[in-house]
């Protein structure tokens, strides 16, 4: 991707959504920070904007659990400019309750909302954008589904199949002829874990800092194109490290079609716009 097309990241006001956005706005990258937290977007752009006059930063909110909103702001993206990079990092965890379409909530705001996203960017995307869907390596806590449903899960179980999805929505666009990339970036200590008593205790010992973490989705972002796709910490059972990618190990391919049709059956009615064609088919 070339530095003139805008990158597109989610969840960009806190931990490693910001880290990452204060990084490529060093060089020198369009930003589209993407937000529900819009207050705290304006603010981080008024600060790269701070640093760097020359900065182009243009907050959009966006509530990913919510269709309408994802809708809405693909819009807004789309009027913008063309996107170089999508960045798919926003991300909730033991989040309990339903989205406004009735969905579990870990699964609308971690894989509906940016499979929505992605699909809504079509016309807006260049040729050789990159995608990028953050991920966990807690999807190692699952085993393969049957996707002819939404999951109706709690706790970690539905955060680790909520990763799980991140990565097949992955492979679904990988086999559309589409470059896209997914990130494990490690134990970090972010406030996504604020509903979990033990980061208090795996934070200071295990967690690495956003700021570090980063490092990992901005490799991933920057490097060329090949066959090793997921991006990950290289130290200890991937828990911080420098960025490393590998080859894993291939999900099941009527899976992968299987949760693209669902996601594009859930998605169906909440964009304006019909017409839009789908990349991941």
């Amino acid at each position: 991707m070339t530095s003139t097309a805008w990158v597109v990241i989610t969840g960009a006001n806190s931990g490693l959504g910001r880290a990452t956005a204060m990084a490529l706005a060093q060089l020198d990258y369009p930003l589209i920070l993407a937000c529900r937290n819009t207050g705290a977007a304006a603010d981080l752009a008024t600060l790269i904007k701070t640093n760097q006059p020359t900065a182009q930063v243009e907050p959009v909110a966006i509530d990913l659990s919510d269709l309408t909103s994802v809708a809405r702001a693909a819009r807004t993206i789309t009027a913008i400019g063309q996107v170089g990079a999508l960045i798919n990092n926003a991300g909730i965890m033991l989040n309990r309750g339903v989205s406004p379409q009735g969905h579990e909530l870990t699964f609308a705001t971690n894989h509906l909302g940016h499979y929505a996203l992605t699909e809504w960017l079509s016309e807006a995307l260049a040729p050789n954008t990159v995608v990028i869907n953050v991920t966990s390596n807690l999807h190692r806590l699952t085993r393969q589904r049957n996707w002819s449903a939404p999951p109706v899960l709690q706790g970690w179980h539905a955060y680790a199949v909520s990763k799980r999805a991140n990565l097949l929505h992955t492979l679904s666009l990988r086999a559309a002829g589409k470059d896209a990339r997914a990130v494990h970036p490690g134990y970090v200590a972010t406030n996504i874990q604020r509903n979990l008593a033990l980061a208090r205790v795996g934070n200071p010992l295990f967690g690495a800092s956003s700021e570090t973490a980063a490092h990992i989705t901005v490799a991933a972002l920057l490097a060329d194109q090949d066959s090793h796709w997921y991006w990950h910490p290289s130290g200890w059972l991937g828990l911080r490290g420098k960025p490393a990618n590998q080859a894993i190990p291939a999900f099941h391919k009527r899976e992968v079609t299987q949760l693209a049709e669902l996601s594009k059956t859930l998605i169906e009615g909440h964009n304006r716009r019909a017409d839009t064609p789908s990349l991941s088919r």
